[in-house]
């Protein structure tokens, strides 16, 4: 495999041209994208695939990924199982090499090859350099060497995508500020709620959020929660594969609920016309509530005192922070 990849390395440096040349972090990303908007099928190989990967590179039915899909890169987030479930329900054919390290981005009309992964760190907040040709032949080489990696390694099909969710951990970043600090990422939501009624649309817009989480589901570990959200900036940021917590207020006291999984979501209009979105949020079953008043001491004030603050969707982008309250179900 490594042969493989320095002699397609060799071929584009003899071979580069006028229209070849090199592109780094903004103007490298939009070679990337415009990879998948070029017309006939895309052939992906990039060993991290984060969350975010469906906005990034809009793959459709036909196209080929391979990516690493071994337990340790799963646990450490470098590759996010429901990502790969996103790909798979558009007819994304995914396949996994255990030890790629190679990015390769190839269309009908191009080729970009470099240091970027499918993630938000490598979009947003990393130095990224790459390769970039339009050249026939060389984008022929590319196209048989993901044929090659295809060919050696095993396809990655929605059963087994599935069963990975339960160990894959969000590749938190420490942040600046606490709380409300930079991060990247898969997101960790805290969001304030209300017990209320669903009313039709309500139900509605349930109904069509379970049916696209359905094939997400273990119904065995895991139980799926409907929550109602008003339309903000906030809540059209969270995405699927974010975690959320809610901070419950049940008049007496504040309760916790355990994290969970965005697994679909539904956007719908109230009758009055009011914009809305539907989550689905899978939850480890056996969890219970914890109330804050009695977490103080292993959250610490400055974390409690940001819980009893939040109405809406706030994302919580300090790591330290969102570690303690996920060790409140450990």
């Amino acid at each position: 495999m490594l042969f493989a990849l320095s002699g397609l390395m060799r071929t584009i440096l003899k071979r580069s041209s006028a229209r070849d040349g090199i592109a780094t972090s903004e103007l490298l990303w939009r070679e990337i994208r415009q990879v998948a908007r070029d017309r006939g099928p895309r052939f992906v190989a990039v060993p991290y695939v984060g969350a975010s990967a469906g906005r990034q590179l809009r793959l459709r039915s036909g196209d080929v990924l391979v990516t690493r899909f071994d337990d340790a890169t799963i646990r450490a987030g470098g590759v996010c199982p429901s990502a790969i479930l996103g790909y798979l329900r558009k007819g994304v054919k995914v396949y996994r090499a255990d030890s790629l390290h190679a990015k390769v981005y190839v269309s009908a009309n191009r080729v970009v090859i470099g240091s970027a992964n499918l993630s938000g760190s490598s979009e947003h907040s990393l130095i990224e350099a790459g390769f970039v040709s339009s050249r026939t032949r060389i984008i022929a080489e590319a196209q048989r060497f993901v044929g090659q990696l295809v060919q050696n390694g095993a396809f990655i099909g929605p059963k087994l995508a599935r069963e990975k969710k339960r160990i894959y951990k969000p590749p938190l970043r420490v942040g600046k500020g606490g709380p409300l600090g930079k991060s990247t990422g898969p997101r960790f939501w805290v969001a304030g709620v209300e017990y209320t009624e669903f009313d039709e649309r309500s139900e509605a817009a349930a109904d069509r959020a379970l049916k696209k989480a359905a094939d997400s589901h273990n119904s065995k570990r895991y139980r799926q929660v409907k929550i109602d959200l008003h339309e903000t900036a906030a809540v059209r940021a969270i995405d699927v594969g974010d975690e959320l917590l809610q901070v419950v207020d049940s008049g007496r006291s504040k309760l916790l609920e355990a994290v969970g999984v965005i697994a679909a979501f539904e956007r719908f209009r109230t009758v009055r016309g009011a914009r809305r979105r539907m989550f689905v949020l899978e939850e480890r079953k056996g969890l219970h509530d914890r109330r804050l008043a009695a977490v103080r001491q292993r959250l610490g004030p400055k974390a409690v005192k940001w819980l009893q603050s939040v109405n809406g969707p706030r994302e919580c982008r300090d790591s330290e922070t969102a570690a303690r309250l996920r060790a409140l179900w450990t």
